[in-house]
């Protein structure tokens, strides 16, 4: 899956050249590959046919095996969807209230994957309507349907006064085919309900990437509706922006917004992939942001993500 840990955490690397097709490639799963010409013509020699890159795994395919590779062409994008709906996203002024910090989604699905998540993240807030806290979060994803993703997690929050246990089930749609269009989208929905204070949450959001060669900018628009004891029934909203540079895989460097009622932070991270081997690697981000209002005074955030097929 693809949180914004490895663009992440639900993007994949390359330069979108000449386009992006659907193959499928040597390993018999469906990915998404870039070339640096166009498919290769009717009665082409194989040694004459472009070399791809194979978004997953990051392999290679060699023109050998193009010979069973099965190319989808790309429609033109759109420059003003995107325009419009940026523009959307950071002038919106119903925000989130209460604490708008959390992990930040890319639209993508990778077809049977499999994930074992941890996140940890650290929020120091002076005296307010929102407590300092800790979370620690353990999570089991997957591809059960062809873009759709399905994680189940479980968490714990420490606040200054309690100690409460959460459980959370989130489902990423991938609606679009990356490359498709100007930019590429999907939707996140949530359910989460607290065990010891018997509060719940519903949610649903949009997520949106942009691309410009190396740099990525990746949009999170989600509303929620929460009810249950120690607070009023009631609709909330959170905006989150990550915008990466694509170094190389092992390092990528970016910078992070997040806005709501009670917090407004930016600050600066990093993230990147580990592979261990064939079908297995480890995706991990870091970032630390700074509270720009008298809500927040920092906050640390660490990512992991165990991917195997």
């Amino acid at each position: 899956m693809n949180k914004s840990i490895a663009s992440p955490i639900r993007h994949r690397y390359g330069i979108p050249v000449a386009g992006f097709r659907k193959i499928h490639c040597s390993v018999n799963c469906f990915m998404l590959c870039w070339a640096t010409k166009p498919p290769p013509l009717a009665g082409t020699p194989l040694s004459m046919s472009p070399p791809c890159w194979c978004f997953s795994c990051l392999t290679g395919c060699q023109s050998l095996h193009l010979a069973r590779l099965r190319f989808t062409p790309v429609k033109r994008p759109s420059l003003a969807l995107t325009a419009i709906t940026l523009g959307a996203l950071t002038s919106s002024q119903v925000l989130a209230d209460g604490s708008a910090i959390s992990q930040i989604y890319a639209p993508y699905v990778q077809p049977l994957e499999r994930e074992i998540e941890m996140l940890w993240l650290d929020e120091n807030r002076p005296s307010g309507r929102i407590e300092s806290n800790t979370l620690g979060k353990v999570g089991f994803g997957t591809s059960f349907f062809d873009g759709v993703y399905t994680e189940l997690s479980v968490s714990t929050l420490d606040t200054d006064t309690s100690k409460s246990q959460q459980v959370e089930l989130e489902v990423i749609w991938q609606l679009t085919e990356q490359g498709e269009y100007d930019s590429d989208w999907g939707v996140l929905f949530e359910a989460e309900t607290n065990l010891d204070t018997h509060n719940h949450a519903l949610s649903a959001g949009l997520l949106n990437q942009k691309d410009w060669n190396e740099f990525s900018l990746i949009s999170n628009l989600v509303a929620s509706y929460e009810w249950g004891s120690g607070f009023d029934n009631e609709f909330e909203s959170r905006l989150g922006l990550q915008a990466r540079y694509r170094l190389r895989p092992e390092f990528e460097p970016m910078i992070e917004f997040f806005q709501g009622q009670d917090t407004t932070a930016i600050g600066p991270g990093a993230a990147g992939v580990i592979r261990l081997s064939p079908g297995q690697q480890l995706r991990w981000a870091f970032s630390a942001l700074k509270g720009l209002n008298s809500e927040l005074d920092y906050t640390v955030k660490l990512e992991f993500e165990y991917e195997f097929f």
